[in-house]
């Protein structure tokens, strides 16, 4: 006989809370990427069974023909603060803009990479937060 599970979160984690914890401490990281041009320059670390799993070019990217190998994997298009945001949407579903600026940043690279979700969320932002002149 199964058991209902209760709807209540309460003392528990979410599987977001915890990718944004694995994405936050770099715990277990296997790809880096080299974002940004200089002097706005980052590395990034992700885990490419997360980031494979969120989108096909970075299952490509990760696994594919397109798979990099040890080294660093260069982004020099996108800035290192929307790359950043990118990362947490595929990990949690979730974006959070700091700047409208950013949310532009993002749109770009969400659009780029063929993530339809951020996308869409960039859009509803950059609609809330603009007014026409």
């Amino acid at each position: 006989m199964m058991q209902a599970q209760s709807k209540s979160t309460k003392g528990r984690s979410t599987v977001a809370s915890r990718l944004q914890k694995l994405l936050d401490e770099k715990k277990w990281t296997d790809i880096k990427f080299l974002v940004g041009v200089q002097p706005n320059v980052e590395i990034v670390e992700a885990h490419r069974v997360v980031i494979a799993a969120a989108n096909p070019v970075f299952e490509a990217m990760s696994f594919g023909g397109l798979a990099e190998g040890k080294g660093l994997v260069k982004v020099p298009d996108v800035s290192p603060a929307a790359f950043k945001v990118m990362l947490q949407h595929m990990y949690t579903d979730v974006a959070k803009f700091k700047t409208v600026e950013v949310a532009c940043d993002v749109l770009q690279v969400a659009r780029k990479y063929l993530l339809t979700q951020l996308t869409d969320d960039c859009s509803s932002y950059l609609n809330s937060h603009l007014s026409p002149a």
